[in-house]
């Protein structure tokens, strides 16, 4: 017997939410990411940060002096 499934003939890739809104997802994953850790953070401070540059919002929201 013949496989009839589909097979996809694209793959959709939204790497800055263009199609899709995700900052709220992203700052919840941070939210969890920094209680795990046991940093405290509002996540309206977290949201505030998003965006910014790879390394400049979570070395300031870990205190560590670099």
């Amino acid at each position: 017997m013949r496989d009839v499934t589909p097979k996809p003939s694209a793959f959709l890739f939204d790497l800055d939410g263009t199609l899709v809104d995700s900052v709220y997802q992203h700052v919840l994953a941070w939210k969890d990411a920094l209680d795990a850790e046991g940093i405290e953070l509002s996540v309206w401070r977290i949201h505030r940060k998003i965006g910014m540059s790879g390394w400049p919002a979570p070395i300031e929201w870990s205190g560590w002096n670099v």
